[in-house]
């Protein structure tokens, strides 16, 4: 007997990877270096004004293995992030990344996609 895959599952299959789920509001993040300070900046964007703001932001440092945090701060009602260090850090890459996050009251709620920004290097 041959069994039927559901639709669902066999949408699901055919879906390229990455792509974003229904509902699925996308963003992005970017990040900056102060070389003069001890901090980094970024701004988090999106065309859902919700998607952007009071957002968790964590930075990492680009390295073979698994890419340590640095910290983590939230974005201001604009989206802007700051996060200030103890020191200047160790001389590398790193990048900024704000997490999936679901916003709003229950039957109206909005998924904000995770954003992942470009790699800034710290020296």
């Amino acid at each position: 007997m041959r069994r039927l895959i559901p639709l669902a599952a066999a949408a699901a299959l055919l879906a390229p990877a990455g792509a974003l789920a229904a509902g699925t509001t996308p963003g992005s993040v970017s990040i900056a270096w102060n070389a003069r300070s001890t901090y980094f900046s970024g701004k988090v964007s999106s065309s859902q004004s919700v998607c952007a703001r009071n957002r968790k932001v964590a930075v990492y440092r680009n390295s073979p293995g698994a890419d340590p945090s640095v910290g983590s701060t939230r974005s201001s009602a604009s989206g802007n992030w700051l996060l200030n260090l103890s020191g200047h850090p160790a001389r590398g890459y790193y990048y900024a990344k704000a997490k999936s996050t679901t916003v709003g009251p229950v039957g109206s709620r909005t998924v904000c996609a995770t954003a992942k920004s470009v790699v800034t290097r710290a020296s």
